[in-house]
């Protein structure tokens, strides 16, 4: 998928609940937006081989009615992600800083690619996004200054060390 705003391509993998497939009318409302798409379902794209594999969580607990059915859309990362993941330039590492723009990606391209594409009735309340480390970063700050956008939120060991706390320090007490 080509990015705009980044001006770069990446690839976006999607998971369906095992109920899509079988009734074609059927319209999803829960969507979950995850980072390091790569790394979420095949251990040969996976960072070091080690995929979360979350088909193997979400399957057996939608099918046994433990949790609702769910999309999930899985962006890859590129080369960037550093800067991508990051929504302040950081001094003592020397970079950072596209996080805006990489989330303006992910309201502007990826969720309308989703709507067009998908059966899916998206609503605030129904979205979410979620990461870990630098991705965790990200999702808490998306979470934070576009509530408007994002219903749900996960942050997984999130890097909150970045640019010296200064999501604990800056971000958080712009908002409240």
């Amino acid at each position: 998928m080509y990015s705009p705003e980044l001006q770069n391509y990446r690839d976006v993998i999607v998971y369906t609940p095992p109920s899509y497939s079988e009734n074609p009318i059927k319209r999803y409302s829960n969507v979950l937006i995850m980072h390091d798409g790569q790394n979420l379902f095949n251990p040969a794209t996976a960072f070091m081989g080690n995929a979360w594999m979350i088909q193997d969580s979400l399957n057996p607990q939608i099918t046994s009615g433990n949790i609702d059915e769910l999309i999930v859309i899985g962006v890859y990362n590129t080369a960037n992600r550093t800067y991508e993941y990051t929504y302040s330039y950081d001094p003592s590492e020397g970079f950072g800083g596209d996080g805006d723009l990489y989330l303006d990606f992910l309201e502007s391209t990826v969720i309308p690619w989703v709507k067009s594409t998908l059966r899916v009735d998206l609503k605030r309340e129904s979205l979410g996004i979620l990461g870990s480390s630098l991705g965790g970063l990200i999702s808490c700050y998306a979470g934070w200054t576009r509530s408007q956008v994002y219903g749900k939120v996960g942050c997984m060991s999130s890097s909150f060390w970045w640019n010296d706390q200064d999501f604990q320090r800056e971000v958080l007490p712009a908002r409240t």
